[in-house]
């Protein structure tokens, strides 16, 4: 490499936009020469090894805040710092992105179920789960309380219907939405976990179904209740209803509905 090169020389050498490299240089993190004749500016192998520093730790998804100080500071304990704090940022999103698969799994699984007319009865776990909203209907939710959510505990979280199962009625107790406890500690939302109500882990008689007119009817749990029966179980007197959209939340023509039949403990 020549003594001094342009800017457009180091922008194909490197691969980065000329608007990039000018950007690094207002940032602080590349230093080159100003010839005072024409102002031009003239890269030397310094600046080269300094935009390389940059596009490595960008790579490593540091910010450039991050990139500058340490830059400033040339201290290792400084670096491990910022890498440690980083694998840990990492470990996190990894964690997302696997429970983001493990959810369009599960949707996919239960769509192929239901459009197949597989969507018998099983004994499944409803998970420990916390309470992040609670109120008397969805709007409630929609129109007040989501403002308080991050978008990754939207995404993570689930919608459900409490209901009380009378002999010929279901009766609306609640909506609720929730999210497992395990994922809030995984996620590292210690916040969430705080003053929380706690819904516990139980063992339910489970049933996948087609909403009919955005509802769940009698009709769809008449089969739990005789699964139950025919297993010898006994159940409580409500039930826990999931309401999953398959195309949009505004779509009530096209929701699905996971039922949540609790267990008596014998």
């Amino acid at each position: 490499m020549k003594k001094y090169s342009t800017i457009s020389e180091i922008s194909k050498l490197l691969g980065l936009s000329t608007d990039t490299i000018r950007f690094y240089e207002k940032k602080g993190l590349v230093h080159p020469h100003v010839n005072p004749e024409n102002n031009y500016r003239m890269y030397t192998l310094m600046n080269v090894l300094e935009l390389l520093d940059v596009i490595y730790y960008r790579h490593l998804d540091f910010p450039l805040s991050d990139i500058y100080e340490l830059s400033k500071t040339l201290k290792p304990s400084y670096t491990i710092e910022l890498i440690e704090k980083k694998e840990e940022e990492t470990k996190r999103k990894i964690y997302y992105e696997q429970q983001l698969l493990k959810k369009i799994s599960h949707i996919k699984s239960m769509f192929h179920m239901i459009e197949h007319h597989e969507n018998e009865c099983s004994i499944q776990d409803f998970k420990e789960s916390i309470i992040l909203f609670e109120g008397k209907d969805k709007e409630d939710f929609f129109i007040h309380d989501i403002q308080y959510m991050t978008q990754d505990q939207f995404v993570l979280c689930a919608f459900y219907t409490h209901y009380e199962l009378k002999k010929d009625q279901m009766e609306l107790k609640r909506t609720f939405v929730s999210i497992e406890t395990q994922l809030l500690q995984k996620m590292k939302m210690k916040e969430e976990l705080k003053n929380s109500t706690k819904i516990n882990k139980q063992k339910c008689v489970y049933r996948a179904v087609r909403m009919k007119d955005g509802k769940v009817s009698q009709e769809d749990i008449e089969p739990m209740k005789a699964y139950a029966k025919e297993n010898g179980l006994k159940l409580k007197d409500h039930c826990l209803i999931r309401e999953i959209p398959v195309t949009f939340y505004t779509d009530y023509e096209h929701y699905y509905a996971e039922i949540f039949l609790p267990i008596k403990n014998s």
